[in-house]
């Protein structure tokens, strides 16, 4: 063989093996891809469970206040009625601690603004009324003053 032909042959054997090389690669690119796609639909995923969950625990922490609430004002017994009062404010307590961590997740971005800001502005911002700058429930505070001066057209307050 001339050295023509050897430098030939080994051209195209490099050739293929950068071919190979090359699929090898696109191959490792499209299951990577593939992981990440994955990847993201379980954090969504876990995202969601995260927000039914959150949802769930603030609607079963207000039934109970307004039952204890009801069952307060309704009873005449005054040691009962003493016993009531106590669970009712712990009750509120647990109820306002649930819209705390919620105002939390959205001064945060972890949960979504728009659809929340629908569902709790209310709640939020009858609450917030009722708090002052130093309250244990500081998310409260700082969301319904930011959705208030947002209803005001001025400009948002930092956290």
């Amino acid at each position: 063989m001339t050295p023509e032909w050897v430098s030939a042959v080994a051209a195209v054997i490099q050739s293929f093996g950068t071919v190979a090389a090359l699929a090898f690669g696109i191959m490792q690119i499209r299951q990577i891809n593939e992981q990440l796609m994955q990847s993201v639909a379980a954090q969504r995923a876990a995202g969601w469970a995260s927000m039914l969950s959150l949802e769930s625990a603030i609607s079963s922490a207000r039934n109970t206040f307004t039952r204890l609430l009801l069952e307060e004002q309704q009873e005449s017994d005054v040691e009962r009625r003493a016993a009531l009062t106590a669970a009712r404010e712990a009750a509120e307590e647990d109820y306002r601690n649930h819209i705390d961590r919620l105002c939390s997740g959205l001064l945060l971005g972890h949960l979504d603004h728009r659809s929340y800001k629908q569902d709790y502005y209310q709640t939020v911002m009858d609450i917030g009324a009722e708090l002052r700058s130093d309250t244990a429930h500081r998310n409260i505070f700082v969301l319904s003053r930011r959705w208030q001066q947002e209803a005001q057209g001025r400009s948002m307050i930092t956290v």
